[in-house]
C-alpha cells in the first residue's frame, strides 16, 4: 500500500468526523438509547424491554454487543477528559460539556461505523489489486471513500451498515484466496451483525461448491 493512499485515507476518516457532529437522523436516537440501556440495565432480558425513547431492538447479539462496547469505551473516554479538565487549567472546559452531551454521545456512537468504512476501502484495495493491479486498487479503494452514499450512511445518517459489509468483504477475499475456516467465521460475524447479509450467501454457496471438497466442507463447519 502507497503513502499515497494512506494519506487518502487520513482525509477520509478526518472529513467523516467533520460531518458526524454536524446532523443527527432520527436514527441515531434508537442506537444512543440502546447503548444506554445496555450499560445501564446489562444484555439480559434486553430484546423483551420496552426502552424509552428507542424503538424495539431489531438487529440481532453482535450488534449490541458491539453498541454496548463503544457505550463503556464512551464512558472510560469522558472520565479521562473530565480529570483533565480537572487538572489542565488550559484544557478547553467546553469540549467536555460538549462530549458529556446527547450531541457528543451520538458523535462517539457513529466513530464504529467510520472506522469501518475506512477497513471496508482497505478490503476493496485488497480484492481489486487482486483481481487487477495496485494502481486500479488504489484508485477503487479512493473512490469509495468519497463517494458520497459511503459518508452519508456513516458519518450523517449514523447508520451501521458498514459493520456488517465490511465482514462481508473480508469473507469475499477469504473466498478468493479459498480461506475456507476465515470464510465461514467472517459471514457468520456480518450475520450476526445485520441479517441483511444473506443477500450474498448464494454467490458465497455457488463459488464454495464449485470449489468444494470434503475436507473444505469439515474446516468451513468446524
Amino acid at each position: 500500500m502507497s503513502k499515497r493512499l494512506k494519506i487518502i485515507f487520513i482525509i477520509a476518516f478526518v472529513f467523516r468526523l467533520v460531518l458526524a457532529p454536524l446532523i443527527q437522523h432520527p436514527d441515531v436516537i434508537d442506537n444512543l438509547n440502546w447503548g444506554r440501556n445496555l450499560r445501564v440495565d446489562g444484555l439480559r432480558g434486553f430484546y423483551q424491554r420496552d426502552i424509552p425513547d428507542a424503538g424495539p431492538p431489531n438487529y440481532p447479539p453482535l450488534y449490541y454487543y458491539i453498541n454496548l462496547t463503544n457505550q463503556l469505551f464512551y464512558e472510560n473516554v469522558k472520565e479521562v477528559l473530565w480529570k483533565i479538565n480537572l487538572n489542565v487549567p488550559a484544557f478547553p472546559s467546553n469540549l467536555y460539556l460538549w462530549f458529556e452531551s446527547k450531541s457528543g454521545n451520538i458523535f462517539f456512537n457513529k466513530l464504529p461505523a467510520i472506522f469501518a468504512d475506512v477497513g471496508i476501502s482497505f478490503l476493496i484495495y485488497r480484492i481489486v489489486k487482486e483481481f487487477k493491479d495496485q494502481k486500479r486498487g488504489e484508485m477503487s479503494a479512493a473512490l469509495f471513500l468519497f463517494l458520497p452514499p459511503s459518508w452519508y450512511l456513516s458519518a450523517v445518517w449514523g447508520q451501521t451498515d458498514s459493520l456488517y459489509i465490511f465482514f462481508i468483504l473480508a469473507s469475499f477475499l477469504a473466498l478468493v484466496k479459498k480461506k475456507w475456516t476465515e470464510l465461514g467465521i467472517l459471514y457468520l460475524l456480518s450475520f450476526l451483525i445485520k441479517p441483511t447479509a444473506v443477500i450474498v450467501l448464494p454467490l458465497f454457496i455457488f463459488i464454495y461448491f464449485k470449489n468444494f471438497s470434503f475436507r473444505n466442507f469439515v474446516y468451513t463447519s468446524l
